[in-house]
């Protein structure tokens, strides 16, 4: 006859168990999560499929994106025998230094929807519904003749809303749909549980990327650009119904006291607190307030500040990479695939995709939590700034020996100089190697000491919003100085160094509060931890006064 504690792990249950088996059991039962409760494996695999269809498809939608967004503006604006002006780059530019815009009324309904309804099924279902809602008219467009128009380099539809429809449906559902669910995930994990959940469900989601960009790779098995868009109609509907099927296994027990350092104040698992907490929904004026509350958390908490910092600071130098890598791949398949234009960008960003994800599954596979364990997040979160910098100046410093020329054209009456293909896309690849197998989970690690309401308010904020405000800024260097056939190359690079200086310097704080969070049991939020000394001094003089 078996009892309920057959089913809860020991109380060692990565250190006496592993050291009776060898590494590759070791490495099984660490992968496939074998060392948890039923409950909490079945969770975790649903939200690992969640994830997988979120993130995963961005690996084709995103070829997507690019290709459908270029092709359009490219037909209305430039020449027949001239697809080398630089309109598109120009536009492209524009539409990411208009992101915050776009994206302001998102994050502030996100945090007003948290506070009013608290309930992490509601904000899973609204989501994944309203993106499934924004892409169903882009199928329709793409199907209804502006594939047939990109294919025969014509403009004939007024295709312009489609081109910013796709490019903005795309990048809100880059970052609003991961966060969402990270959001979630980051609730119900308490600190001990998502050193060991984490790793898993990355080099899942790699599983996802690999096979999203070997689709776009092999864009035209899959009926083109309006095939994968359909494709992504349908990932959003099942990865709905993922998340709420995780919520509710998770929600079907308990967390054993094993994984949890102290009883959690600061995860969902009410069970598990030593004192009943009441959480009652948020007024409508209230529920209102608390769509901004995220950018107060943020700015009192240090900790929340460089947290947000390390969540976001890579897009900058990575921006810079990714538009020329754009530029280098339209100008190599206007040169070497002419015919075949319309799908050559498809497929050649799914062929980096695959390659990347192949790379960001080995890393979480065999590197991710080891070095987190051997370094701590110190170390984790100070891999990516190196190979930001490296890459950077790999790929702008060497324009002038190596770079791509471009022949006088009636866009380019002198020409024009690019970076290196082969150099810029190994600098993409290796720094989004490590950006999603390394610097992610570790980030995400650093939101697990902070309380319930930050989890979603101030990461709401800094992921989403501040994903798009760095965008804009890398945006507006790239649509000023290097959008117009000539990069420049000494501006840009001493930006991106600057820059990974001051992200440098901001990890080691971040590495060491957490360190110090975890050894204390401490967290950001509770009884006025981790807020700026000033205003703690503030609220006591006021509490004496009192």
């Amino acid at each position: 006859m078996t009892t309920n504690a057959d089913n809860l792990p020991s109380e060692t249950p990565l250190v006496a168990q592993q050291e009776s088996q060898n590494g590759c059991a070791r490495w099984v039962r660490q992968t496939l999560l074998l060392d948890l409760p039923s409950h909490l494996r079945w969770a975790y695999g649903y939200f690992g499929l969640c994830l997988i269809l979120l993130i995963g498809s961005q690996g084709f939608i995103f070829p997507v994106r690019t290709s459908v967004f270029y092709d359009i503006f490219e037909n209305k604006y430039c020449p027949p025998d001239d697809r080398r002006c630089p309109v598109a780059g120009k536009y492209d530019a524009l539409a990411k230094s208009l992101l915050p815009l776009v994206q302001l009324p998102c994050v502030i309904g996100f945090n007003s929807l948290w506070g009013f309804s608290k309930n992490p099924r509601l904000m899973i279902a609204l989501v994944c519904s309203i993106f499934t809602v924004l892409f169903v008219p882009v199928y329709i467009g793409l199907a209804a003749g502006a594939q047939q128009d990109i294919e025969d380099n014509v403009y004939t539809h007024n295709e312009l809303w489609l081109a910013l429809l796709t490019y903005y449906a795309v990048e809100l559902k880059a970052v609003i749909c991961p966060v969402m669910m990270w959001c979630v995930v980051n609730d119900l994990t308490p600190p001990k549980l998502a050193k060991i959940a984490y790793p898993p469900i990355v080099f899942a989601i790699q599983i996802g990327t690999v096979i999203g960009a070997f689709m776009a790779a092999q864009v035209t098995w899959l009926g083109g650009n309006t095939g994968l868009v359909l494709i992504q109609v349908v990932c959003l509907v099942v990865a709905g119904f993922c998340g709420l099927r995780g919520v509710s296994i998770f929600k079907s027990g308990t967390v054993p006291d094993v994984y949890l350092t102290v009883p959690t104040r600061d995860t969902e698992n009410a069970v598990n607190r030593q004192v009943a907490v009441t959480e009652e929904r948020e007024s409508c004026l209230r529920s209102m307030l608390s769509g901004v509350e995220g950018i107060w958390l943020i700015a009192t908490h240090p900790y929340l500040l460089c947290t947000a910092w390390c969540s976001v600071a890579h897009l900058v130098p990575r921006m810079f990479l990714d538009f020329q890598g754009t530029q280098v791949v339209n100008n190599y398949c206007n040169v070497h695939h002419y015919d075949t234009y319309d799908t050559c960008k498809t497929s050649f960003f799914g062929w980096v995709n695959f390659t990347q994800s192949i790379l960001t599954m080995l890393l979480a596979l065999v590197g991710t939590r080891k070095i987190v364990d051997y370094g701590g997040l110190r170390l984790g979160l100070s891999v990516l700034p190196v190979f930001a910098l490296v890459g950077n100046l790999a790929t702008f410093l060497t324009i002038g020996a190596l770079g791509e020329k471009l022949p006088v054209s009636h866009s380019l009456p002198d020409g024009g100089l690019l970076p290196n293909l082969v150099i810029t896309q190994i600098s993409i690849i290796m720094m989004n190697t490590f950006g999603y197998g390394l610097n992610g989970p570790s980030r995400e690690m650093l939101y697990v000491k902070t309380t319930r309401d930050m989890k979603y308010k101030a990461k709401s904020w800094s992921d989403m919003y501040g994903n798009s405000g760095m965008k804009s800024i890398a945006s507006l260097i790239n649509a000023f100085f290097n959008s117009k056939g000539n990069v420049d190359a000494l501006l840009t690079s001493g930006i991106a160094s600057g820059w990974v200086i001051i992200w440098l310097s901001i990890v080691q704080w971040v590495g060491k509060k957490h360190k110090s969070l975890m050894e204390s049991g401490k967290v950001i939020g509770e009884e006025q931890e981790g807020r700026w000394a000033c205003l703690q001094k503030a609220d006591k003089s006021k509490l004496l006064a009192d």
